[in-house]
């Protein structure tokens, strides 16, 4: 009965720490009242692209990175737009998905890998976190995201780029006939244990990975060309335009055609 006597009055006293310390931390944050200070800290980081949204998913600030990724110079610029405004409509879908996720369940987004599109056309991959913003009565008002270049942050995320040799090689040869034992045999993994692997990264199969690389591609070919879907569809690495029409549908759940008609 001593024992545990001792041990609820120890539980007891590392409570009390614990909401003591919180106590002093809320004390200190009511303290600092300007928000654009600890803000800046965003500017000094060089491979991390900041921002945050209303509860409407409107932007409400971000860091140089992130105007630079918009294509904009003056933080003002961005204020009060959604992802439409700044973005390809098929990519802003996915992104207002996770938004909507993180405002209505409170819950967080942490470290997801996903395949995103560079202004320049190339395409690369980001590990994005989202968390909600609550107000000062505990209502969620919006989001604070962090993106990280994947290409900038291997000694942060090793595990994920154990599989870099692979990755880059379908993004240098998406166009041409890519086969999985050539991947596997480039991080000295068996298919097998490098389809686990992949998997377990990209939370979808390297075959599956390689097709929406391809869908990506063709895309930004038909916002940006006239060329004949035929023609796309070989250039980026299908079959035949057949191939191509049903990947494109299974992926992006429209037509080629309804696509391209979006971007008159």
């Amino acid at each position: 009965m001593a024992i545990f006597c001792k041990k609820t009055t120890l539980l007891f006293v590392e409570r009390g720490d614990a909401m003591n310390a919180k106590q002093i931390q809320r004390n200190f944050i009511r303290q600092v009242s300007n928000f654009d200070r600890f803000r800046r800290l965003m500017e000094h980081l060089p491979d991390v692209y900041f921002f945050v949204k209303n509860r409407k998913s409107q932007l409400m600030m971000g860091n140089k990175l992130f105007l630079v990724k918009c294509g904009l110079k003056n933080e003002m610029d961005i204020v009060g737009k959604t992802d439409y405004e700044l973005f390809p409509e098929d990519r802003v879908e996915n992104y207002l998905k996770d938004d909507r996720y993180v405002m209505e369940t409170g819950n967080e987004i942490v470290n997801r890998v996903e395949l995103a599109p560079d202004r320049d056309g190339s395409f690369n991959w980001f590990i994005t976190t989202k968390i909600p913003l609550y107000s000062e009565k505990g209502r969620i008002v919006g989001l604070a995201a962090i993106a990280r270049d994947g290409q900038k942050t291997k000694t942060v995320f090793l595990p994920y780029f154990e599989i870099t040799k692979a990755v880059q090689y379908i993004k240098e040869h998406y166009e041409q006939p890519v086969e999985i034992k050539t991947l596997a045999s480039l991080v000295n993994l068996s298919v097998r244990q490098f389809e686990r692997k992949f998997h377990l990264v990209f939370k979808t199969s390297p075959a599956t990975y390689i097709a929406k690389v391809r869908v990506e591609a063709a895309c930004e070919r038909l916002r940006n060309s006239s060329e004949k879907i035929a023609a796309i569809a070989q250039d980026v690495g299908f079959y035949d335009q057949s191939h191509m029409v049903k990947t494109f549908v299974k992926i992006m759940g429209v037509s080629p055609t309804a696509y391209r008609n979006k971007y008159p």
